[in-house]
């Protein structure tokens, strides 16, 4: 089952078997916050992401994972190849 970073902000805090006013306490936030965070992970500030993810032990690039299981990776491939193409046909 592929977790988006909603998802797995929550199972990380739940399998510390740490309540949500306890991360907040930890993140001095309040407990509103974290539950805000939780539902939308794109809107923690750099800081407090990095604070976060690091007392869980996540790859902050997981967080962000596509449902798909796409990987957020650069796969470079060659930046020419649809130049030479182009050039190959005009060639003809």
């Amino acid at each position: 089952m592929d977790m988006n970073g909603s998802d797995i902000l929550k199972q990380a805090r739940k399998e510390s078997g740490m309540s949500q006013k306890q991360l907040a306490k930890n993140l001095d936030i309040s407990q509103t916050q974290v539950s805000r965070y939780e539902k939308n992970p794109e809107s923690i500030p750099a800081g407090l992401f990095s604070k976060w993810t690091g007392m869980f032990g996540l790859d902050p690039a997981d967080v962000f994972r596509e449902d798909t299981g796409a990987s957020l990776r650069a796969e470079p491939g060659d930046p020419y190849a649809e130049f030479q193409t182009d050039l190959d046909l005009l060639s003809r």
